[in-house]
């Protein structure tokens, strides 16, 4: 399970569809309210006291560690403290608990960007 952070328009860094320029397929991806959000832990529904604690139990507590780095990101900006990933990205393999950081491409040619500049916005 991969994940990726990274700070997107901000800073002169990418768009999103500077670094994804194609949407994925219709339907390739879930939204959460369809796929739901995992949880620090499941609990069965006939006992509270029992833990059900199924095979993929690493990725319960990705969501929270997400959020943590979102959060020291958003802090990181709002402070003008550290360096944020601005034109870098941040990617934790879950599984292997292995954390890189990788230089985003740097995209002057930005269509988005450019028209919303054009557009004065």
């Amino acid at each position: 399970m991969l994940i990726q952070l990274t700070i997107y328009n901000y800073g002169g860094g990418p768009c999103y569809r500077c670094l994804f320029p194609v949407p994925p397929p219709q339907g390739a991806c879930q939204r959460c309210s369809d796929g739901g959000v995992l949880d620090s832990c499941f609990l069965t529904s006939k006992n509270l006291c029992d833990v059900f604690i199924p095979d993929d139990v690493i990725v319960m507590p990705v969501p929270g560690i997400v959020g943590c780095l979102q959060a020291l990101e958003a802090i990181k900006i709002a402070s003008g403290i550290g360096e944020p990933l601005i034109k870098r990205m941040l990617i934790l393999d879950a599984y292997s608990t292995n954390i890189r950081v990788v230089w985003t491409l740097n995209i002057t040619s930005c269509m988005w960007i450019t028209n919303k500049v054009l557009r004065g916005e």
